[in-house]
């Protein structure tokens, strides 16, 4: 079974955010940990019993920076938890894992790890929902081999909006680099592949968008779209206007392969930005003020708008985010948005 990722900022409402949510679904288990009168509590989430965790500065038990929380409390999470699965419900939540967790080895291990193995083995039906922090999803995933999971995000949970696909463009012809970006390697493997993987946890299926004399990517064994001969020469028009011939009602995470400074919460903060209003999330550079049409989600409202808006003889992607209702957004760091098309870049 599947294992999924709730990836939320600090302070974000996410444990308030599933409350809400496991009401759908009547037999949820596992625990929560929720906050009231600035103390963290230990929620079962089968018998709906609250029970201590966060313990006052003085007492005894497990230090994470100025907070100390409960052995005990620990140890019952951990109970819960094992008792929880052997119920097979629908979904069992883990409210949340984090450095304790990963770095020590601590609070709800080695419970956590023992029902990542069960859940990811044939011998459950249990979907397994983890909450990670928005900083520590890449560790997590890493630390956990977590590489097939799926990340979800409040837009998921409370307005049930689907995942997007992914579509990596790569049928540029790079004159300006001199050379094919989709195949020079920053991270240990071609551009291409390291941006699939990378935003492989986010989307429900990932596309190669590529022109038919990239032979590489053709014979990777990875999902393609290739290049439209209705849509030559259109630049990154020509990637997205094949794609929606193909997936035309599925919104889609388009990302040039091009921005070797990007990480996997660079387009997590797009996904979060999400909702039934907007028909594109992208960045805007702080610095010139334009758009940036290649790192960005296109709902299906946007799709079907930019279909039309082409046929009509237009090609620009930036003059076609104009036209649309567009959530724009500043980006944590100026260089995670930086496009490489010269060598000295």
């Amino acid at each position: 079974m599947p294992v999924y990722i709730l990836s939320q900022p600090i302070q974000s409402g996410k444990t308030t955010l599933l409350k809400q949510w496991i009401n759908n679904y009547p037999t949820a288990a596992g625990i929560l940990t929720p906050d009231k009168n600035e103390k963290r509590l230990l929620y079962n989430i089968a018998n709906k019993s609250y029970h201590t965790l966060q313990l006052e500065a003085h007492e005894e038990g497990v230090n994470i920076g100025k907070y100390v929380f409960s052995k005990e409390g620990f140890a019952l999470a951990q109970k819960i938890l094992l008792e929880a699965i052997t119920t097979q419900p629908e979904w069992l939540i883990i409210d949340e894992v984090g450095r304790l967790e990963m770095d020590r080895k601590e609070g709800l291990e080695p419970v956590v790890s023992e029902i990542i193995s069960l859940v990811k083995s044939t011998y459950t039906q249990v979907n397994l929902l983890l909450v990670v922090r928005d900083y520590l999803l890449d560790v997590a995933i890493d630390y956990y081999k977590l590489y097939d999971a799926k990340v979800l995000t409040a837009c998921n949970l409370t307005l049930q909006m689907p995942l997007p696909n992914g579509l990596v463009l790569c049928g540029g012809k790079s004159t300006r680099m001199g050379m094919d970006k989709a195949f020079i390697s920053y991270h240990g493997s071609p551009q291409f592949m390291h941006t699939t993987q990378l935003i492989k946890p986010l989307c429900s299926n990932v596309f190669i968008s590529c022109n038919t004399n990239q032979k590489q990517i053709l014979e990777s064994g990875l999902p393609i779209i290739e290049d439209e001969l209705d849509f030559a020469n259109l630049g990154p028009l020509t990637g997205l206007l094949s794609y929606y011939r193909k997936e035309n009602n599925t919104p889609v995470l388009l990302t040039g392969c091009d921005y070797p400074n990007t990480a996997i919460q660079t387009y997590l903060k797009l996904l979060h930005a999400r909702d039934e209003e907007t028909d594109v999330v992208c960045y805007r550079h702080p610095e010139t003020g334009y758009d940036e049409p290649l790192l960005a989600v296109y709902e299906s409202s946007a799709l079907c708008k930019l279909n039309e808006w082409w046929s009509q003889g237009n090609q620009s992607l930036r003059l076609f985010l104009q036209t649309l209702n567009v959530k724009r957004l500043k980006p944590t760091n100026i260089n995670e948005i930086k496009s490489f098309d010269y060598m000295n870049s």
